[in-house]
């Protein structure tokens, strides 16, 4: 499911069998946008849902079932 929130940043809720649920956040740059402000943005959706830094992955879902096998 994506739903859109603000910023042109798309909010992703995956399901993923074998490994659990994940939330990954897609945020669009306008051409005025730099990357600092999209970190900003996501950093504050972030912490509106709860989620911390620590919690934060740096792979791909086939990465960490490979690692499972």
């Amino acid at each position: 499911m994506t739903q859109k929130v603000k910023h042109e940043t798309r909010i992703h809720l995956d399901d993923v069998k074998g490994l659990g649920h994940f939330v990954e956040l897609e945020v669009v740059l306008t051409d005025d946008e730099t990357v600092e402000d999209g970190q900003k943005i996501a950093a504050d959706i972030m912490e509106k849902l709860g989620i911390n830094k620590e919690d934060l992955l740096d792979c791909a879902y086939m990465d960490l079932l490979k690692n499972l096998s």
